[in-house]
C-alpha cells in the first residue's frame, strides 16, 4: 500500500526531466502528501500537461455500498478485474514525487520510511484515474510487487514509470502483463530512511526528521 508520499522539489524540475509542459499554477510543495489532497499528475488524455488531481477514487460499485471510505490504491494484478479493466486500458496516469512512504511495525510504534532515488531526481508513481460527479477527476496509485529495499519493510511498493516507458505507457502501450513478474523498480537505484513518527499524522507538513 502506498498512503504517502513527498512533493518537496519543484516541479518544475520534474517537467524539465520529463518532457512535460511547464506547470501553469503555483504549487506549494510537501512533505507529506496525502489522500484528499490535489497532487501534481499527467493524464493519458492530456500527456503533456501537469495538473493538480484528487488522490482517490470513488467507483460506482464502492460507492453503492455506501462507504465513506476513497480508493487510494489498487494493484497491478487487477488490470484485468470488471473493476478497472477501462481505467488500465485508457484511464492511466502518472503522479510526480520525489520519494514515497511505507510504514512497518517496530514494537509499539508504526515507524514510517521514505523511499527516494540515489541522486534525489523526482520520478513517477504509476496510477488510474476516473471521473467524479464530486471532485471531478481523482486517482489512485498502482502497488506491484517489492523490490528488495522495500521488501525490508513492507509486501507492496508503488510501481515506479521510468522515462522510457513513459510514453508507452500513458498511451496505452507498455503492456501490463511484462510488469506483474517484475518488482517495482531496481532497488539499486533507491535508498531508504527512517523518519520521524509524526509524519504519521495526515495534516504534518514539517520537516520528516
Amino acid at each position: 500500500m502506498c498512503g504517502g508520499f513527498t512533493v518537496a522539489y519543484s516541479i518544475k524540475k520534474a517537467a524539465l526531466e520529463y518532457g512535460f509542459d511547464e506547470p501553469d499554477f503555483d504549487f506549494v510543495p510537501r512533505n507529506n502528501a496525502r489522500p484528499g489532497q490535489n497532487l501534481p499528475v499527467v493524464l493519458s488524455e492530456k500527456k503533456s500537461k501537469i495538473q493538480l488531481v484528487h488522490w482517490g477514487l470513488k467507483p460506482y460499485w464502492l460507492e453503492k455500498t455506501g462507504k465513506k471510505n476513497e480508493l487510494i490504491n489498487v494493484r497491478l494484478d487487477s488490470f484485468e478485474k470488471p473493476a478497472f479493466i477501462n481505467d488500465f486500458a485508457s484511464r492511466r496516469c502518472v503522479i510526480i514525487c520525489d520519494g514515497f512512504f511505507e510504514w512497518k511495525k517496530e514494537g509499539s510504534v508504526k515507524q514510517p520510511y521514505v523511499f527516494r532515488m540515489k541522486d534525489e531526481r523526482p520520478f513517477l508513481l504509476a496510477g488510474v484515474w476516473q471521473q467524479h460527479k464530486d471532485f471531478g477527476v481523482g486517482f489512485a496509485v498502482i502497488t506491484t510487487n517489492p523490490n528488495e529495499l522495500v521488501d525490508e519493510i513492507h509486501d507492496r511498493m508503488p510501481l515506479i514509470i521510468d522515462k522510457d516507458n513513459l510514453r508507452h505507457w500513458l498511451d496505452g502501450n507498455l503492456k501490463i502483463r511484462l510488469l506483474l513478474n517484475s518488482a517495482g523498480y531496481a532497488a539499486e537505484q533507491m535508498c531508504k530512511q527512517k523518519v520521524a513518527t509524526k509524519i504519521n499524522s495526515p495534516i504534518y507538513e514539517g520537516e520528516l526528521h
